[in-house]
């Protein structure tokens, strides 16, 4: 019998393992199957990592605003049961996100107001 819980984890990790390959159906291919092995026995950490996992993606797809407003929902609900890595993990997602989406005018540097 299969622990889904570990299946779970492993479907997170082949999903992980295909964006940074770039292979985006791949990535969501293990995200799907990961979504349908979880159940309320899922953790929050599992759920949390399934969200950054799969926002991700949809950044990837061009879908940045939908994408950051999913994740940070989802860290918002989930922050407080989740492990401090895996929140770390989430926050660094979104940031990393933002700094793409508003990409110059966040690398701007701060203009000094003068007198």
């Amino acid at each position: 019998m299969k622990n889904a819980r570990l299946e779970v984890d492993a479907q997170i990790v082949l999903a992980y393992s295909a964006l940074t390959q770039h292979r985006v159906p791949a990535t969501q291919e293990a995200l799907s199957r990961a979504s349908e092995l979880s159940t309320e026995a899922a953790s929050p950490n599992q759920w949390l990592a399934l969200a950054t996992c799969l926002a991700r993606v949809n950044f990837a797809l061009g879908k940045s605003a939908s994408a950051l407003q999913a994740l940070q929902s989802s860290h918002s609900v989930l922050s407080a049961k989740a492990t401090l890595q895996m929140r770390m993990e989430a926050r660094f997602a979104v940031a990393e996100m933002t700094l793409a989406f508003f990409g110059s005018a966040a690398k701007r540097p701060l203009e000094w107001p003068t007198q």
